[in-house]
Order: C-alpha cells, then structure tokens, then sequence
C-alpha cells in the first residue's frame, strides 16, 4: 500500500469521481532543490543532436540549441518548460506520520488515500487505466532516497546508462526531508491522454482515512462520494493515542 495525503477540496473530489490521481511537473514542486537534474552537455552540436536522438526526443535539435545558454539540465529547463516533459505523484509508505497530516492534509482536516500496489521486479507498481495511460504494466514507483549533498554531476554526452542515472537524481532530496517516507510514481507527458490526470484501474482505490480534525458531516458526504463512484473502499479515522505524541487509526 501506499498513501496521498489531500486536502477536502473540489480537485480531491474530482479525483475521487473519476478514480485518478494527479501527477505534477517537478518545476512546480515546493522545493525548488527537490529534482535536482545534475546533468551538464560537453560536446559540439553535432554530437548534441546525436545523443538527443538516441534518448528519443523528438525535438533534438531544439534541445542542442538551448544548450548554447546553459550546460545544466536544470537551467536548461527553467528557460524551456517543456522540455521538463515528465511529471511525478508522490506519495508516502506511511499515514500516521504527524507532520504529514499537518503539511499535505490541511492540518488534520482533510484525508489520507490508501492505494493498492503490486511487486515486480523488486519496485512497489501501480495499475493503471490503459484505455487512458499508455504506458506498459505495471507502472514502476521510486523511493525516494534522502541524502547530505546533491548527486556527482554527469556529462550526459557520454553516459551510457542515462535513464538509471536520471530516476537516481528524480529520486533523491535533500536529508531534511526524510520525515516523508515518500515513494514516487514518475511518467512521461506522452503517456497522459487526460493530463495531469492519470486514470487509475478498479479497485485500487482501498481505503480512506479520515483525520483527526475532520468533521462527521464531512466524513458522512465524503463517504457518500466515495460509495458512488468506487467499491469496497475501507473508511478509517485517526484518533490520538492517550498521553502520547502519536496517533493511531480505527475502522469506522
């Protein structure tokens, strides 16, 4: 399992109505550290071109010329926007976590959603709908490795294992971010039919957990939404433990 702390806003229902998840460009994070692409280009633009038509870009030729402003991936992509063309969801391995609730879920008024995932080949995956994502099964998700210093730098130019090294540097943070336990699902914009949306198969949906601060009439009409549009979903609710800095979860 994993878990998307959210808000109970009108973009969590909209959500929930047609069971996807939304995925966001990684320029728009809230750390602005946080992908941090430590990939510089040495090389004429012969040799630009060349590499970016290996990676399949179809625009290589627009990717060599920006590189006349910048070597760094990151700043190439600050002045290009679309060239950032992948987009991430996160999510957390944990729903107790305190300061989740308090940084993701409106401060223990909103929701923790429990998601189902599958093992292959050693990565946690999620299923998605393949009449709206084409992408192959099941979708790979990334844990996020937490660490002192950014990653080594790398003249993409002449790496052989691009991709691997990019899922490194899409997974890794700064250390002060640990507390998140986060685990992420990382797809190309080609992929999406509905973008930023993702469509997610049955029944992946698993469980909601309701927070600490949630009222009973928001519970009762989120409930109601859910039962609608999805089945077999478990409700829960987080509740302190007694005298301790913690909480726990109950089944409604």
């Amino acid at each position: 399992m994993v878990y998307k702390y959210r808000k109970l806003d009108e973009y969590t229902e909209k959500n929930i109505k047609n069971n996807t998840i939304y995925f966001s460009n990684p320029l728009n994070f809230n750390d602005p550290l946080d992908t941090l692409i430590n990939f510089f280009f040495e090389g004429d633009y012969d040799l630009l071109c060349k590499k970016f038509f290996e990676l399949g870009i179809k625009d290589y030729k627009g990717y060599a010329k920006a590189l006349e402003k910048h070597n760094n991936f990151n700043d190439i992509c600050k002045d290009n926007p679309h060239i950032m063309n992948l987009s991430i969801s996160c999510f957390s391995e944990e729903y107790d976590n305190i300061l989740m609730w308090s940084h993701y879920a409106d401060n223990h008024k909103g929701i923790c959603l429990e998601y189902k995932t599958v093992s292959a080949d050693g990565y946690n995956c999620l299923l998605f709908d393949d009449s709206d994502i084409e992408a192959d099964y099941p979708v790979p998700m990334l844990k996020v490795k937490y660490v002192e210093k950014p990653l080594d730098r790398i003249n993409a130019i002449y790496t052989k294992y691009f991709v691997e090294q990019l899922k490194d540097f899409l997974s890794t943070k700064n250390k002060i971010w640990e507390y998140e336990n986060e685990i992420r699902c990382i797809m190309p914009n080609s992929k999406f039919k509905n973008y930023p949306n993702a469509k997610l198969r049955k029944n992946v949906l698993a469980g909601v957990i309701f927070g600490l601060k949630t009222t009973e009439t928001e519970k009762v009409e989120f409930k109601e939404l859910v039962n609608d549009n999805h089945e077999n979903v478990t409700f829960y609710s987080m509740i302190q433990i007694p005298n301790e800095y913690k909480l726990k979860i109950i089944k409604e």
